[in-house]
This record gives C-alpha cells, structure tokens and sequence, in this order.
C-alpha cells in the first residue's frame, strides 16, 4: 500500500496510529489535524511515509509518520511548503514537539490567532501527559460554532474586582472577583 492509496480519513487514523503512546508525538500530530490542511500538503510534498504492518490478530494496520526534519530543512531553504505565516508557525510547533527541533516560542506564538493558540496550549498540554482537552482533542480543534460561547461574558454593570494586598513578608498579592449576579453572565 502507498500513501497514494489512503483516504483523508485513512491518512489521519495512519499518523495517529504511528504516534500513539508518545504524547509529544501525539500532541504534534493532533495539532497538525487540528489545524487542518497540513497532512495532505505534506504528502503532496514527500514528506510522509508510509508502511503496512500486520497485527496480533492477523489484519494489516497503516501507519503514517512525518519526516519532520525535513519538513524544517525544506520551510528553511524556502522549498516545497508554502503556508502563511500561522501556517508556518503551527508546523514549526509540531515539529519541535515531536522531534525536538529547536523552535523561536517568541516568534511561534506571538503570530498566532487565538483558536490556533489554543491549539498550541492543547498540544503542549497533551505532551506533557494531560488529556483534560478532550474538547478539542474530539473535534480535533474544530472550534465550537460562534454561536456557542465556552465561557460566558459578564453584563453590563458586573465584571472584574482586582485588589492588591501585601503579606506580611512584603510580596505583592493580587486578589481576583468576579460579581455575577445569579443570572449576571450571559452566553
């Protein structure tokens, strides 16, 4: 079987195969599906490989896996891969993540919007062995429609109390209310 022969979905269950049980893998790979376009335009490209093995119980399983350093070797020299500028950042994240390639966290982040931001926090979340994202682990990042809100925006005339206090020690305390009456927030 080649990459040719998979399907989009085939190809997703193919790299979520390969990477299961490594969280940092994992967290890479389910970054790239969240975003979106990047496993078809990386096997467009090359750089993805695939192989067939047969399991314990006799079927054969595909498994996909990202060929990560020369995916960056091919963003750095300007070959193959164009993406915007959140496009680039998003694959550069993943590839630090999965292989440890050192990536500008000043650069990468600061050019994200917040849906792909919350991606990021997802992913290194996930890496570092949390799965409490199962929201968008799920959805693999799809954003909820925009009219649902996950967290409901105060009305008019309630909102934020912030009270600085010092200990007796002398470091700085700051002390955060939120005055919702009981039917004070909307969605």
């Amino acid at each position: 079987m080649t990459i040719n022969d998979l399907s989009g979905d085939e190809l997703r269950a193919a790299l979520l195969r390969t990477a299961s049980g490594v969280y940092t893998t994992e967290a890479a790979i389910r970054l790239l599906l969240a975003h979106g376009s990047w496993p078809l335009r990386l096997d467009g490209a090359g750089l993805l490989t695939v192989s067939e093995a047969t399991t314990a119980a006799g079927s054969n399983s595909c498994y996909a896996e990202v060929l990560w350093e020369e995916v960056i070797a091919n963003i750095d020299a300007g070959h193959l891969l164009i993406g915007s500028g959140s496009e680039i950042r998003m694959l550069r994240i993943a590839a630090s993540l999965a292989a440890g390639i050192p990536v500008d966290l000043a650069d990468a982040v600061t050019g994200l919007d917040r849906h792909n931001l919350a991606l990021v926090l997802a992913a290194l979340s996930h890496a570092n062995g949390s799965h409490e994202h199962k929201d968008y682990a799920a959805s693999c990042g799809r954003p909820p429609s925009r009219h649902h809100r996950r967290h409901p925006r105060p009305r008019a005339g309630t909102g934020l109390r912030v009270a600085a206090m010092r200990e007796s020690s002398g470091a700085a305390l700051v002390r955060v209310r939120i005055d919702c009456a009981p039917h004070g927030c909307s969605q």
